[in-house]
């Protein structure tokens, strides 16, 4: 995993790179209407989301929020369910990608729809958790934005974890995650940063240049740089999740420092199983 950060982020602006190239364009349209349908969902809520946008302003306590606001909150993650599946097959496509695995369509599809409702739980996690987070914890938020962060870190990926297999569960793919990014949690935070980082100049930049008075049309703009920024989020990913994966298998072979690694997925072999129930590779 000892790449260089441009090495990554220059993989991962090339989301369209696989091996089926299908897969991309297909996955990107089908964001792009999911997003539009959250846009179109949020203007005929409206009220609903001014609702959330004042009681954020006025800095109540969000112990007992109103109805809308807890609809609105339900009907997000709703909506993110689809979108977050749908991506998952480009997900599933650039981790066989980057393993060099033969893989079609068919294959990617059938991998996540077999695993549709594990992924969907790894979703609700998450997505609960930033949500609790916002609501609960802004009076604090400096104080515990550094170990949200390091969470975010450990679980990123248990998507991946379910995908190639190595868990059944969602919750074993939360614990894979957490055991395949020890001693290299740091070296991944700082490539996510710095690469998005980079993508947000970019996404900024970009806006400036189509900007226009026109709220729908900028709203266009922006779903249509939200749905590029999934994949290459998705393919950044990957290129990390099997880069950790190959030192974290070559160090359960014997490779370098594999002891401790080797205690925390409950030894040689079965390390995989231990962790998520899955199967081993």
């Amino acid at each position: 995993m000892r790449k260089s950060v441009f090495k990554y982020f220059k993989k991962s602006v090339a989301f369209f790179d696989l091996r089926v190239k299908s897969i991309p364009p297909v996955v990107f349209l089908i964001l792009l209407a999911i997003y539009l349908l959250i846009f179109y969902f949020s203007q005929i809520n409206s009220e609903s989301y001014d609702a959330l946008i004042e009681q954020f302003k006025a800095a109540e306590s969000p112990a007992a929020p109103d109805q809308p606001l807890y609809l609105l909150l339900f009907a997000g993650i709703l909506f993110q369910i689809p979108a977050n599946i749908v991506s998952y097959i480009y997900l599933s496509a650039a981790i066989l990608d980057t393993k060099k695995d033969d893989y079609t369509v068919k294959i990617c599809v059938s991998a996540v729809l077999r695993k549709v409702f594990r992924l969907a739980a790894i979703t609700i996690i998450k997505s609960l958790a930033l949500i609790l987070f916002v609501l609960f914890a802004i009076p604090i938020f400096i104080l515990l934005v550094i170990p949200v962060i390091y969470l975010s870190v450990m679980t990123i990926f248990a998507e991946c974890a379910v995908l190639d297999g190595k868990s059944d569960t969602a919750f074993g793919g939360f614990k894979f995650s957490m055991v395949i990014t020890k001693r290299r949690r740091g070296e991944i935070f700082f490539i996510m940063l710095f690469c998005n980082l980079l993508l947000m100049i970019f996404m900024v930049f970009f806006l400036y240049i189509f900007n226009s008075n026109n709220a729908i049309v900028f709203t266009y703009i922006s779903i249509f740089i939200m749905s590029l920024l999934t994949l290459i989020e998705h393919k950044l990913t990957a290129l990390l999740y099997s880069d950790a994966l190959e030192s974290y298998e070559y160090m359960l072979n014997g490779g370098g420092d594999g002891s401790a690694d080797n205690n925390d997925g409950g030894g040689d072999g079965s390390a995989d199983n231990n962790d998520g129930g899955g199967d081993t590779q």
